[in-house]
């Protein structure tokens, strides 16, 4: 895939679209995806749609999202809406936003919730994070906590760390603490050491918990 998005910006389409095609020959659907946005480019839709269309029937949410789009930009906006919350519902955060954004910003606001209700089922402390910050950006506080809170029940550290950033961000810095405390002894960070904790603990933390003073 790597060769041919090579020979696509070197200008070699042809060539670009050959390599996709014999990939494509297995069903990787993220090929067929590539394939379809090397078809629009050179100005085959029909093409397209149908490698966008065999893509989302291999079963990826972005796939379905993706092929939404395209049904949209050709003036079909029903059947997109459709898709996309078909993407949404097979586990695409992504498609979730698009729709949550579409329907705030026209002011269906009992859609939102309706839609968030729905979201938030999701087992996915990422998608949980990201509806948070599209809740505290739509201003809906409440929600924005209930969907943190329920981001942090797993022990996944880098949800913590991101839910530790919101949490401090939304001026709560001892559950900022307690979360990151949380990520510190869950994740195995190695030499890498988030930026957050630099931030929080500048000189590290002593084996009882407490911070390091200063040497």
């Amino acid at each position: 895939m790597e060769l041919a998005r090579l020979r696509a910006e070197g200008g070699d389409q042809e060539g670009a679209e050959l390599l996709l095609a014999e990939v494509a020959e297995v069903g990787r659907p993220y090929v067929l995806i590539q394939l379809a946005g090397i078809r629009l480019e050179s100005g085959d839709p029909a093409e397209a749609e149908r490698l966008l269309t065999a893509a989302a029937d291999e079963g990826p949410p972005e796939a379905t999202r993706m092929l939404a789009h395209f049904r949209k930009h050709f003036g079909h906006p029903e059947e997109a809406m459709q898709l996309l919350l078909q993407a949404a519902y097979a586990g695409s955060t992504h498609a979730m936003l698009e729709l949550l954004d579409h329907y705030h910003g026209s002011g269906e606001q009992a859609k939102v919730h309706e839609l968030l209700d729905e979201f938030s089922e999701s087992s996915d402390p990422f998608t949980l994070i990201e509806l948070a910050i599209f809740c505290q950006e739509a201003r809906e506080p409440i929600a924005a906590d209930l969907l943190l809170t329920q981001a942090c029940v797993g022990d996944d550290a880098y949800a913590l760390l991101k839910a530790s950033s919101l949490r401090m961000e939304g001026g709560n810095e001892e559950l900022s603490e307690q979360l990151l405390r949380r990520a510190a002894d869950i994740g195995d960070w190695g030499d890498e050491i988030p930026d957050e904790f630099a931030a929080m603990w500048p000189f590290g933390l002593d084996a009882d918990g407490t911070p390091t003073p200063p040497w």
